[in-house]
């Protein structure tokens, strides 16, 4: 079931201007935040060629899909959900679940988990970027969901079933990944202090 309305125009019914535009804007925000984090903090990224493994072996026409805690603006400009400001752990919408069972080919999903972007650009007033912050990313292992939806479309089960399923899947990694983040991060789990 694919979407009935999509956002954006049509990339053929662009103009040249609006394409020049988009991409001297998408290369000043991407300049912009590699300068804050390469060379105005402390960004520690673990398993970084996991991402580059995961871009790299992906079939033809295979999707990539990467979920993150969103505990910043700053982490995902594009993000059209909500910033976790509380940074407690929050279900993820089932809609990553639809995204996968609806591709004709299965995605590789891409779990990662970062503690301390919102130290960079705060999410409160005033917004102004803050240097010389410690930002650690942590990257997990690429999960391979095809033969997991294959088993659970064989057992005939509903659409909504398959999606929660998948997103649990998730969610298990996400739990995973914090714990591992917050001991790179602080050198302990958050919870154990």
């Amino acid at each position: 079931m694919g979407f009935k309305y999509w956002l954006h125009p049509k990339t053929n019914a662009r103009s040249r201007t609006w394409k020049l535009s988009s991409r001297i804007v998408m290369s000043m925000l991407g300049a912009t935040c590699k300068i804050f984090t390469d060379f105005l903090s402390n960004f520690n990224v673990h398993n970084k060629e996991v991402f580059i493994a995961a871009m790299d072996r992906r079939k033809p026409g295979q999707a990539l899909i990467t979920v993150g805690n969103h505990h910043s603006c700053l982490d995902d400009p594009l993000m059209w959900g909500q910033v976790n400001m509380t940074h407690e752990f929050m279900r993820l919408k089932w809609g990553v679940g639809r995204l996968i069972a609806d591709c004709k080919i299965t995605p590789i999903v891409l779990p990662m988990w970062h503690i301390g972007m919102e130290s960079l650009l705060p999410n409160r007033h005033p917004y102004i970027p803050r240097i010389g912050k410690r930002i650690t990313w942590v990257i997990g292992e690429p999960m391979e969901l095809h033969d997991i939806l294959q088993g659970l479309r064989n057992a005939r089960k509903n659409p909504m079933e398959i999606r929660k399923h998948l997103t649990d899947l998730i969610e298990d990694q996400f739990r995973i990944l914090k714990a591992r983040t917050e001991k790179l991060h602080y050198g302990t789990n958050r919870s154990e202090r």
